[in-house]
């Protein structure tokens, strides 16, 4: 008798087991969809940022026109000759390795499309000649 009961016993513990494994995939399902839609919508706010890249670079620009001094602050004393021109020069070089590649492609672009018009305006303009 006491082994009817055991096996009773081991074929309810394996019921539950096996709901509860079921419930649990059921909530990885659920889990794994929601990590799908974060994802979806995660990439439509990265597209948007992409396509306002080119106005975030120039945010820092915006931002040393906009501020002013207060009128109550000591003005700051500016570094003298080398010193400032070093400044000026290590300024000049953060700028250019920052925009630096943004620049060239647009003025890349810019080639490119002065070049095809003026391919396009010798093919139109060719025979006008005779």
């Amino acid at each position: 008798m006491a082994g009817i009961f055991e096996v009773k016993e081991l074929q309810a513990r394996k019921r539950a087991l096996v709901a509860e494994s079921e419930a649990y995939r059921h909530a990885l399902n659920l889990e794994v969809h929601n990590v799908r839609l974060y994802m979806v919508g995660f990439r439509r706010k990265l597209r948007r940022l992409r396509a306002l890249r080119p106005l975030l670079v120039l945010l820092p620009l915006a931002g040393w026109f906009v501020r002013s001094r207060s009128h109550t602050e000591e003005p700051k004393a500016r570094p003298a000759g080398l010193r400032r021109l070093l400044g000026w020069g290590l300024l000049a070089w953060r700028m250019s390795r920052q925009y630096g590649p943004l620049v060239g492609t647009l003025l890349g672009k810019l080639r490119e499309r002065r070049h095809y018009a003026r391919a396009t305006h010798n093919r139109w303009t060719e025979g006008e000649e005779n």
